[in-house]
């Protein structure tokens, strides 16, 4: 998400994330649906019926894997909350965001990654599963490449000065860890 609001496809964590839908119709607006933000789904404060974190929550994946639109699966999905104030782990955020990016950029959320993260630090060999997931296991040794190179200072066209060697230029990374 840092990388496109850096580039300009997306304004701001703050902006709507309906806004980026007009062709999937929601079926219901309850509780503040379209008051949604980008923000809220970093956070996991969307406010869906959907807990993945705590064995009494609700788990919304499980369903979610077995529809062909994993996105409209996941705007589609009841409210529980007000977006915005309670933190709820769902796999559900990630998949909008990875429709956000992609509508916004006009690019799959791979070929997002492989022109804007990948190439830029010379990263050419890597392994990411043909499913809509944004995060996955596989991921984890991307992630890691991508520390060692920030860590050694070799991540090109990523940082810039500013008093520190490798400051970074509006790139933020939201992890979420399931255990």
């Amino acid at each position: 998400m840092g990388i496109a609001i850096d580039k300009g496809f997306i304004k701001d964590v703050n902006q709507k994330v309906y806004s980026f839908f007009s062709g999937y119709r929601v079926s219901n607006n309850d509780n503040g649906r379209q008051d949604m933000t980008i923000k809220n789904l970093l956070e996991m404060k969307s406010g869906f019926d959907c807990n993945e974190w705590t064995d009494d929550g609700k788990d919304c994946e499980d369903n979610m894997v077995k529809t062909a639109d994993w996105v409209k699966f996941s705007l589609n999905l009841p409210m529980k909350n007000k977006p915005g104030t309670v933190w709820a782990y769902t796999s559900c955020n990630p998949m909008i965001i990875s429709g956000i990016i992609s509508n916004a950029t006009h690019l799959s959320i791979m070929g997002f990654a492989k022109k804007y993260l990948f190439a830029p630090m010379g990263i050419t060999n890597y392994k990411w599963p043909l499913v809509l997931f944004i995060f996955s296991p596989q991921i984890w040794l991307i992630l890691v490449k991508w520390l060692t190179t920030w860590a050694s200072g070799r991540a090109k066209g990523l940082f810039r000065l500013h008093g520190s060697k490798n400051q970074p230029r509006g790139l933020y990374l939201f992890l979420i860890f399931r255990l």
